[in-house]
């Protein structure tokens, strides 16, 4: 474990003047190990990119992985954060008040933030019954027919992210990540691009010149990135990932640097494999609703997600199901009904 934690410079020489960007592998309590921090050296700057969990392993990573560059934490110039997902969020409010850094987030991450977990800026928790996202999640996922068992489960596996993220951000110290912006960091000039889907309100950075391409979870190297669905957001998530991939499948990218595993070289065919995959699965699930009709999301999951093993992994295999059937419902492939408090698919 050691070793997968260790800082890589994955761009620029070591000894050289030139922009470095480190790969800063922080630990992950789940199948993938690790997420990806960054540190990115340069014009007199040190930016760290999405900084990991709040808790003691991620802040010890990153101190050995600061001592491996020489640095300590007030060098550090500014953070990022790409989106709201607590791997990639979490530690920025620590990390801010520790390096006195602005931090660079957009403006809808900062409200599903507040939504998720509460709005508290202090070390102090807000109280759980205070947080309306998580129970809006759950009324969802109940209506597509999860068991109030997994539903007690799925807000216990909420609340267990509250700490993690705690405290966020000071507002007055954040900078808007707009889409269509360029910002500059490390000495270079970065355009903001939007790319949601797995993640409302989520950030990719373009560095046009070089051909460098952060892009979050975006696209990942050998995994498909899941697709979220909250209430009172994106009514057709899967069509704005698709949508917005395809529109960052056109930069020439040489090197995009992703939140999980290693440097992505084939930009295009990566996302080509990507529009693919859902359109495959798409058709799978089509298929199984006019095999099955009338049906729950609930009972279409374990027809297509065969090693569910923890609640994380429920959530995400339930989550892509609706919005793979929300897509399916706006195209007119299929429609939906309510029959009370349930919703039924045909």
């Amino acid at each position: 474990m050691t070793k997968l934690l260790e800082a890589i410079l994955i761009e620029g020489i070591e000894s050289g003047n030139d922009v470095q960007i480190w790969r800063c592998p922080l630990p992950l309590p789940n199948a993938l190990r690790a997420v990806n921090g960054y540190l990115m050296r340069g014009g007199g700057e040190v930016v760290a990119i999405d900084p990991g969990f709040h808790n003691e392993e991620t802040i010890g990573t990153w101190e050995r992985h600061l001592a491996k560059l020489s640095l300590r934490w007030e060098d550090i110039t500014s953070i990022v954060v790409t989106h709201y997902h607590p791997d990639h969020c979490g530690l920025a409010g620590w990390m801010q008040r520790k390096t006195k850094a602005p931090v660079w987030i957009s403006q809808e991450t900062r409200n599903i933030m507040k939504n998720m977990w509460g709005v508290s800026e202090e070390f102090t928790p807000t109280p759980w019954e205070q947080v309306t996202m998580p129970t809006e999640l759950s009324i969802l996922f109940s209506e597509h027919g999860m068991p109030d068992s997994w539903g007690i489960r799925m807000m216990e596996h909420f609340h267990s992210f509250q700490e993690l993220v705690t405290p966020q951000p000071i507002k007055a110290h954040c900078l808007d990540l707009v889409v269509g912006a360029k910002i500059e960091l490390a000495g270079l000039a970065w355009s903001v691009l939007k790319a949601e889907g797995h993640a409302s309100g989520q950030r990719m950075l373009w560095q046009a010149e070089r051909g460098w391409m952060f892009c979050a979870d975006h696209v990942l190297p050998d995994i498909s990135p899941n697709i979220s669905v909250l209430v009172n957001e994106d009514a057709n998530p899967l069509e704005t990932y698709m949508q917005d991939l395809q529109a960052a499948q056109h930069f020439q990218v040489k090197r995009a640097f992703p939140g999980h595993r290693g440097v992505i070289t084939r930009w295009e065919q990566r996302i080509q494999e990507l529009l693919d995959h859902h359109e495959m699965r798409l058709e799978q699930i089509s298929r199984l609703v006019r095999e099955c009709a009338p049906v729950q999301a609930w009972t279409l999951v374990p027809k297509l997600y065969n090693k569910i093993e923890t609640d994380q992994q429920m959530r995400f295999a339930f989550a892509e199901m609706i919005a793979h059937l929300w897509y399916l419902e706006c195209e007119g492939t299929i429609f939906s009904e309510r029959k009370e408090a349930s919703i039924w698919f045909s």
